[in-house]
């Protein structure tokens, strides 16, 4: 990556100072503060426990399924998006020397988001929009670049309708 490519992308991301006051208001930064959240693996886990938990002591099936998936997706997306930090090597805006792409708080947000909405389709479009959210989250605190939440997103995509498929499809 140029480097030039680079300071054009912190301008671009700079440019969000000059926009909506609302955007720079405390509680719209505690408010994406929170939904970042969504896309740390130890929520998703703690959801996927649950649902476990859930399933085993009422003897419910699809939560057994929509747990262990949960855990698998979390996983599988981790361990891709690692690796793909690894032999990528692209930076992000604050260390510009450390690997940031994919984003590792994007994967698990739409890993766990897809498979949530296969298990439970009713609330699906509140599963993504919080997935959204997240990411949004990641650009808003300039802790990502957008290429890095768009690989993260979709490597949390495809390996959560992938698992789902594999293991709730089944149900």
């Amino acid at each position: 990556v140029e480097h030039y490519d680079i300071e054009a992308a912190v301008i671009v991301m700079d440019f969000m100072d000059f926009g909506c006051p609302v955007l720079q208001a405390r509680y719209f930064e505690l408010f994406m503060a929170a939904v970042g959240y969504y896309g740390h693996g130890a929520l998703g886990s703690a959801v996927g426990l649950l649902l476990l938990a859930h399933g085993y002591i009422y003897d419910n099936q699809r939560t057994k399924r929509a747990g262990g998936a949960v855990l698998a997706a979390l996983m599988i997306s981790g361990i891709a998006a690692e690796l793909l930090k690894h032999f990528i090597r692209l930076p992000i805006p604050r260390l510009r020397t450390s690997g940031g792409f994919p984003s590792g708080h994007a994967s698990p947000g739409f890993a766990l988001s897809s498979v949530l909405a296969a298990a439970f389709p009713a609330p699906s479009s509140v599963f993504y929009m919080l997935a959204v959210l997240s990411a949004v989250s990641r650009l808003y605190f300039r802790s990502q670049f957008t290429w890095g939440v768009a690989g993260g997103a979709a490597i949390g995509l495809l390996t959560g309708v992938l698992v789902a498929r594999k293991l709730i499809a089944r149900s």
